[in-house]
This record gives structure tokens, C-alpha cells and sequence, in this order.
């Protein structure tokens, strides 16, 4: 983020438990219009990809 002083700082959001499951969160992808898949990265984490058809 930069500061009104042109100075930048680095803020980390980490979610530890989701609030919606892997299967709500390809539903709304899918309703939105998406195709869409979820992988795990490196640290058991799901990243979820979705592109227009």
C-alpha cells in the first residue's frame, strides 16, 4: 500500500478457515457463468481458476 507520504508497506491477509466450502465456491463460478477448477498449491491450500467459456 502506498502511504500519502509516497512511502509503501506491505500488509499480508492470510484466511486460515474458508467460509464457504470448495464445492459452494465452484457453484458460484459455475452460476456466474465460469468454468472453473480448484488445485492445491504447496501448502495444501485450494487456488481456485476460473475462465469464461
Amino acid at each position: 500500500m502506498r502511504e500519502a507520504d509516497g512511502s509503501v508497506r506491505v500488509v499480508h491477509d492470510r484466511h486460515v478457515e474458508g467460509l464457504f466450502t470448495r464445492d459452494t465456491w465452484l457453484e458460484a463460478f459455475a452460476n456466474a457463468g465460469l468454468r472453473a477448477s480448484s488445485e492445491l498449491d504447496e501448502w495444501g491450500r485450494d487456488v481456485f481458476i476460473a475462465r469464461k467459456p
